[in-house]
């Protein structure tokens, strides 16, 4: 079994970039966070490489609802957007 941590939710008494090396030093195998669209990506992939541990996953839609059907288009297309920074 692998284990993630959300560095959102653990390691808030330090710095967002220095999360990523303090969950590989507390032995986790991937790390998870909330929202992309307030972070430097190029810095937030860089903290990750620096510390060897590798990014299973963040979302884009904390504003929007899964289960409100007003929603349903402007999820679909913030999916889209996440794929897509997902690849850098």
């Amino acid at each position: 079994m692998k284990r993630s941590a959300c560095i959102d939710a653990l390691y808030g008494e330090i710095p967002f970039l220095d999360r990523f090396r303090a969950a590989k030093e507390d032995g986790f195998d991937a790390v998870e966070f909330w929202g992309w669209t307030d972070k430097d990506l190029k810095a937030v992939k860089s903290a990750a490489q620096d510390a060897g541990i590798p990014i299973c996953g963040f979302n884009g839609d904390a504003e929007l609802s899964l289960i409100d059907p007003a929603d349903r288009f402007a999820e679909a297309e913030g999916f889209i957007r996440c794929i897509s920074y997902a690849d850098q």
